[in-house]
């Protein structure tokens, strides 16, 4: 990365054009995957009675009160979906899951793509590579 960024992106001007295609990478093929999976669970859900991911989601949304906003923008926008990973509902509130068999409702199941979860981790590390990767720092060897 940092090779890429000192070498295509190595200006402010084209930091812009880093996170441009950085969310031409990832968000147009995650909300296709999105949408595919919804509808997918949607309709077994409707025919076999089985939803999968979707029909826990509407079972339980319900229980978390404010909390699904963050879930909802967490499964569009990704940002944050690692954080669900070690969370849970114990009845009265959101708390760091020590184990999931204590917790009533863990909400890495709220996560609609389960495997997304890595991708949340992907946007944090290229929101500060541009920034860390740079070569303006004096100790750069050529």
């Amino acid at each position: 990365m940092a090779l890429v960024l000192n070498e295509k992106y190595n200006n402010s001007d084209k930091t812009v054009v880093f996170y441009k295609n950085r969310f031409l990478k990832l968000f147009p093929i995650y909300w296709t995957i999105l949408v595919l999976t919804l509808l997918v669970s949607f309709v077994s859900y409707i025919v076999l009675n089985k939803g999968g991911s979707l029909e826990y989601i509407i079972k339980n949304i319900d229980n978390l009160g404010f909390f699904n906003l963050y879930i909802l923008f967490s499964n569009i926008f990704l940002i944050g979906e690692d954080l669900l990973m070690f969370l849970g509902f114990d009845g009265n509130s959101i708390v760091f899951a020590k184990s999931f068999s204590d917790i009533s409702i863990p909400l890495y199941k709220f996560i609609v793509v389960p495997q997304s979860w890595t991708l949340s981790l992907e946007i944090m590390f290229y929101a500060i590579a541009p920034y860390v990767a740079i070569k303006n720092y004096g100790y750069y060897w050529e």
